[in-house]
C-alpha cells in the first residue's frame, strides 16, 4: 500500500487504514439507523396521539349517551372525563401523558363495567358504533404502542452501539423511554 515505506511499517499502516475505514463504517451506519428509528419514534407519537384523541372523543360520546339513555352514572365519572386535557396526548412520556392516559382507560373501563349492568344499551345503534369506536381504537393504540417501543429498542441499540457510543454521547443523544 504504501511502496516508499518499510515492509512491517506498511503492514502497520495497513491495518490502521483498514481498522478506520471499518470504524467509519460502524459511524455511518449508526448515525443513518439512528436517524431512521428517530424518524419512526416521530411517526408512531404522531399516531398515538391522533389515537388517543379519537379514543378521548369516543369515550365522551359513550358517557353522552349514558345521560341521553338515562342510565345512571357516578357524577365523579363524568368529573373525571371532563379533567382530562386532551394536550397531554402529544407528549406520550411526561406524567401529565401518562395520567391522561391511565384516566382514560379507567373511563373506558367503568363504561364497560356499566354497559355489562344494563345490556339494553346494545339494542341502540349509536351507542353500539360508539362502543366498537372505542375498542377497535383500543387495538390500534395498542399496535401503536408495540410499534413504538420495537423503534424505541431500535434506537437505543443504535446511539449505545460500542464502537461509536462516544460520538453520540458527544452530541448528548438521549435514550428513549418505552410506553408501558
Amino acid at each position: 500500500m504504501f511502496p516508499q515505506l518499510s515492509q512491517t511499517l506498511n503492514i502497520i499502516l495497513t491495518i490502521l487504514v483498514a481498522v478506520v475505514a471499518l470504524w467509519v463504517l460502524f459511524l455511518f451506519a449508526a448515525i443513518l439507523f439512528a436517524a431512521f428509528f428517530r424518524t419512526a419514534l416521530k411517526k408512531h407519537s404522531k399516531a398515538m396521539t391522533v389515537i388517543l384523541n379519537a379514543k378521548y372523543e369516543n369515550v365522551k360520546k359513550v358517557y353522552m349517551l349514558f345521560q341521553q339513555y338515562e342510565i345512571h352514572t357516578d357524577s365523579k365519572l363524568l368529573e373525571t372525563l371532563e379533567s382530562i386535557d386532551p394536550k397531554c396526548f402529544e407528549k406520550q412520556n411526561t406524567e401529565e401523558g401518562t395520567k391522561a392516559r391511565d384516566l382514560l382507560s379507567y373511563l373506558r373501563d367503568e363504561a364497560t363495567f356499566i354497559v355489562n349492568k344494563n345490556k339494553q344499551l346494545l339494542e341502540y345503534p349509536d351507542f353500539v358504533l360508539a362502543r366498537n369506536n372505542v375498542l377497535e381504537l383500543d387495538n390500534q393504540y395498542r399496535n401503536s404502542i408495540a410499534l413504538y417501543n420495537a423503534d424505541v429498542l431500535g434506537y437505543n441499540y443504535w446511539i449505545t452501539f460500542g464502537p461509536v457510543r462516544f460520538i453520540f454521547k458527544i452530541f448528548k443523544a438521549q435514550k428513549k423511554e418505552i410506553i408501558a
